[in-house]
């Protein structure tokens, strides 16, 4: 994934293209950000919308707000992470929405009451949010503009780490986080990589 768009690459003739898609209708992806395995398959998750991808490497859906069916189209655009947890719940990190609790998996996807929003007033330490991780105790590590959350998913709760809690960077970078097989994280950011073991925070 890409700025302008997604490419396959196949690992025997070392030979990259442009990713197909299955008809006109779907809007070509604006900025990727991350390309995932969920519950309804490999989905690369854009700016402008999430597109699904099958073994063939074709788009053949989309969910975004240029979506021409209303049941596949999001209300919101400026989507910078897509995580999907073990209740096969997703959390979007939105550039200046906040955080997205979204339950995909009904009849009617977009219906509103599927979606809850969290924002500074529910205690983020910002609307802009970069980089989703999860812990095995029900947290979300979220990256974001102005320093770390850690957000429960299960009581809404948030508790935020700065440079003064002992991070090297306030800002993040959007495309810049992973979990460890030990379940170390690793977030990057201006100043460096803060790493650390959340079972100890």
């Amino acid at each position: 994934g890409g700025s302008s768009g997604i490419l396959s690459f196949n690992a025997f003739t070392n030979v990259s293209s442009p990713i197909q898609y299955i008809h006109k209708n779907i809007p070509p992806p604006v900025n990727v950000y991350r390309i995932i395995k969920t519950t309804k398959g490999w989905i690369a998750v854009a700016e402008n919308g999430i597109y699904f991808i099958d073994d063939h490497a074709v788009v053949y859906d989309y969910y975004g707000k240029d979506q021409r069916q209303p049941d596949k189209r999001l209300p919101f655009t400026g989507i910078f992470d897509c995580y999907e947890d073990k209740e096969s719940i997703v959390w979007l990190a939105m550039n200046g929405d906040g955080l997205v609790r979204w339950n995909w998996n009904t009849h009617h996807p977009m219906d509103p009451h599927n979606f809850k929003k969290f924002t500074v007033e529910n205690g983020l330490i910002d609307n802009i949010l970069y980089r989703i991780e999860e812990d095995n105790a029900n947290n979300l590590w979220i990256s974001s503009y102005s320093g770390l959350v850690k957000f429960n998913k299960k009581t809404y709760s948030t508790k935020i780490y700065r440079t003064k809690d002992g991070l090297v960077n306030t800002e993040f970078n959007r495309i810049s986080s992973f979990k460890d097989y030990d379940g170390w994280m690793y977030f990057g950011g201006q100043n460096g990589i803060d790493a650390f073991d959340p079972a100890k925070t």
